[in-house]
């Protein structure tokens, strides 16, 4: 229940409050201690600081918060959403062809859900 009220509050923070270092707070509290990602709660929570982070250019740190996921480990809904996730940053930081290659896993991954694929192949699309 905390962990889902902390996603919650992360959430409210950053897109309705537009206070981006109340969420980061919130959403690193669902994950900083832990050494396993797991909840759904857990992986937005990675997601929402990742996100964050990348918005403040601080690329490195976003990528790294992403990495905690341990994506390369994961499978069906969360793999793909992660490999989005990571994708974006990867774009945001200048680094294209590995962004291509996280929107490329999605693509290639025939469990990958519609919505997935779209995004995936709307995101390559843009970068080339």
């Amino acid at each position: 229940i905390r962990c889902s009220i902390l996603t919650t509050m992360g959430s409210n923070y950053e897109m309705n409050l537009k206070d981006d270092v109340a969420a980061l707070e919130a959403y690193r509290k669902n994950f900083e201690s832990l050494t396993t990602i797991g909840s759904a709660d857990e992986f937005r929570s990675v997601q929402g600081a990742a996100r964050i982070l990348t918005r403040q250019a601080k690329f490195d740190e976003a990528l790294a918060t992403l990495r905690r996921a341990k994506i390369e480990n994961l499978r069906g809904f969360w793999r793909q959403s992660m490999l989005l996730s990571l994708g974006n940053a990867l774009e945001a930081a200048g680094q294209k062809e590995e962004a291509a290659k996280a929107f490329r896993q999605v693509l290639q991954d025939a469990s990958a859900s519609g919505g997935h694929r779209r995004d995936a192949h709307d995101r390559l699309e843009r970068l080339e």
